[in-house]
């Protein structure tokens, strides 16, 4: 009797146990299934947004640290008017005042950024890419401002970029970056 009693405690200790065993390796299992799923999620999602994203050439008209805009400004200009009255105010320090530069609105657009009166030189601002997603034109921007030790020069200055790039009815957006 003892040994039928030893057997069947015996036989319910190794139930127990391959119980345990089974659930522990199902919640392994499951772990590591969640993690490749997630990690393969986030792999898709950043291989999603390079694919759709594509680089778009465009031409430097000036870029330099003196203009007559003194604020900050981030702007797309599509129609000549709106051109003229840009380049009218940029060029309000140069004396005799430049020729505004030929742009086709047909099929071209201009993208210019300011970076507001500076009291030394040494600042400057540049757009560095434009890319294009389906459903916006992202200009990513970089402002440099000098290192604190740094010899400039004792002048107003006012950095600027002014580009021309393929037109487009996308939503344009600016992302600016500090160095």
């Amino acid at each position: 009797m003892k040994s039928k009693f030893r057997s069947a405690v015996a036989h319910n200790e190794e139930a127990m146990i391959n119980t345990e065993y089974k659930r522990r390796s199902v919640a392994i299992y499951c772990l590591v299934v969640c993690t490749f799923m997630l990690v393969g999620c986030e792999k898709g999602e950043q291989a999603t947004d390079q694919e759709t994203e594509r680089h778009i050439e465009f031409i430097t008209v000036e870029q330099g640290t003196f203009s007559g805009v003194t604020d900050h400004r981030l702007v797309a200009v599509i129609d000549q008017s709106a051109w003229e009255t840009l380049w009218s105010k940029h060029a309000s320090k140069v004396l005799p005042s430049p020729e505004v530069p030929k742009v086709d609105f047909s099929a071209d657009m201009v993208i210019a950024v300011f970076d507001g009166e500076k009291s030394t030189g040494g600042f400057s601002i540049e757009i560095v890419s434009i890319a294009e997603t389906s459903t916006k034109r992202v200009v990513r921007v970089v402002s440099r401002i000098p290192a604190p030790d740094a010899m400039v020069t004792m002048a107003l200055t006012q950095p600027f970029h002014i580009v021309t790039v393929k037109l487009t009815d996308k939503r344009i957006e600016f992302d600016v970056s500090s160095e």
